[in-house]
């Protein structure tokens, strides 16, 4: 299994950001540890997007050298850099994104649909309903919102959809009826109970 490990942020403290690119701070709690220990069973590489050479000279010097490093992707018989790392004991330094069966880094995200990460991105739930699976939650007709167990997708316009008025209104035509249009379960016309 081959990992890649970002340096800022996970080995690294990063405690005065990049400042002016010079490797400020130390070694994160147990990252030492962790890497040495993870080098000895799987292939390792670190990723970082400053000077490669930098990074590996800092690993080599606070580990007290128990760490071996190096800055050369491995090439292939005809002479190609190859497109992943298979070396144990040997951690390469990089600003290559390699083929990793696993990257462990400060500032990622699990991705499972674009909807949920669209939403831990700052986008406002509501322009990405799917995230919101449990309910439906749409207006529907006569400002009653649905609580269906729905599809998302089942629904076309909401009521007073202010993009769809504003292309009504320069367009000035009825291309695009005032009244929602009606698709899927969630927007059929149901008696609001009180």
């Amino acid at each position: 299994m081959t990992i890649a490990c970002d340096f800022d942020g996970v080995l690294h403290t990063y405690e005065r950001g990049w400042a002016d690119g010079t490797i400020y701070g130390d070694w994160k709690p147990d990252a030492l540890a962790g890497l040495s220990t993870l080098m000895e069973r799987d292939a390792v590489f670190v990723l970082t997007t400053r000077n490669a050479r930098q990074v590996a000279r800092w690993i080599e010097r606070t580990s007290g050298y128990s760490i071996d490093c190096t800055t050369r992707l491995p090439r292939t018989w005809y002479g190609r850099r190859k497109p992943f790392w298979n070396t144990h004991g040997l951690l390469l330094v990089t600003d290559r994104k390699l083929a990793a069966s696993v990257y462990i880094d400060d500032l990622g995200h699990q991705f499972e649909d674009w909807a949920k990460t669209m939403v831990a991105l700052g986008e406002p739930p509501e322009h990405w309903p799917a995230a919101q699976r449990d309910l439906c939650d749409v207006e529907s007709i006569g400002g009653v919102r649905c609580t269906r167990q729905a599809d998302h997708r089942q629904h076309s316009f909401q009521i007073n959809d202010p993009v769809r008025e504003a292309i009504r209104k320069a367009r000035s035509d009825d291309w695009a009826p005032p009244a929602p249009i009606r698709f899927g379960p969630c927007n059929e016309t149901e008696e609001p109970t009180s």
